[in-house]
């Protein structure tokens, strides 16, 4: 396990894979100077917590991993935690075989819409 320091907080302890592709993810968006809200789901004792943290580069963010080796990284992992900001400016935190099915619902959304655009093109001419 490892940890999540936001600001002054005590951490936020979180898997150590899932916290290096949310270090990947944060990171892209704080290189581009952007400020957004960050949804995580956590457990706490088995009560399972909801935070949002506003992440900015003015505030101090740390990933700490307790493992010595760096784990595996998925792409589409961590594409799919950098997509996810809805209207409200906020990236979600998902695991692993969410992101699968966050991109399989895309495809087909997008694959839908292309076609209905195709049809309507159709139709029109």
């Amino acid at each position: 396990m490892g940890m999540l320091m936001y600001a002054d907080t005590a951490g936020i302890q979180v898997e150590d894979r899932l916290l290096e592709h949310i270090r990947l993810a944060v990171g892209q968006r704080l290189r581009r100077g952007e400020s957004f809200m960050l949804n995580l789901t956590t457990d706490d004792n088995g009560n399972s917590l909801r935070r949002n943290l506003w992440i900015s580069p003015s505030i101090p963010l740390q990933f700490v991993a307790f493992g010595s080796r760096t784990p595996q990284i998925n792409r589409t992992w961590v594409q799919a935690m950098g997509d996810t900001e809805d209207s409200t400016g906020t990236m979600t935190v998902m695991t692993e075989a969410e992101s699968i099915e966050y991109f399989e619902h895309k495809h087909t959304r997008l694959m839908s819409d292309l076609h209905g655009s195709r049809r309507a093109e159709l139709i029109a001419s």
